[in-house]
């Protein structure tokens, strides 16, 4: 089942009101890689790399591939995500199993297994879930202000 909205296709094969996935302009002016987290632009209609420095770039979902500038590709928002290298959004090739994964408040798109430290308009998102070095489940929280 898919669902045009503002030029964005939404879809979802679980039944749920939450999409699953969904395939918006880069607007980044850089590729979003393979696993990074994705915060709407602030246009609405695009994405960017999100980051824990604001409510404004908080994480809607997961790049399931390479998104070059100005392309368009699929953002993940719920279900899992399989990568065999995910360098690009923890710094490391493999998942620690067992870990939740909170959005990054220092690197653009990354996530970390430690939430980020208190600081003025920092927010702590937790994203997920790794089930093994390689799959992750996407699990994304409502943002919570810090201080």
């Amino acid at each position: 089942m898919s669902l045009l909205v503002g030029g964005q296709i939404l879809a979802s094969s679980s039944g749920s009101s939450r999409p699953e996935f969904y395939q918006p302009i880069n607007t980044s002016g850089a590729t979003v890689q393979a696993g990074q987290l994705a915060a709407k632009d602030g246009a609405g209609t695009g994405i960017i790399l999100a980051i824990a420095t604001a409510l404004a770039t908080e994480a809607i979902g997961f790049a399931e591939s390479d998104i070059g500038a100005g392309g368009s590709g699929v953002v993940r928002t719920d279900g899992t995500l399989d990568l065999a290298d995910w360098t690009a959004a923890t710094g490391a090739a493999a998942l620690v199993p067992g870990s939740t994964y909170w959005l990054d408040a220092v690197t653009t798109g990354r996530m970390s297994t430690a939430a980020p430290a208190a600081a003025p308009g920092v927010i702590a998102q937790a994203v997920g879930k790794a089930l093994s070095a390689s799959t992750f489940s996407i699990e994304i929280q409502s943002p919570v202000v810090l201080a």
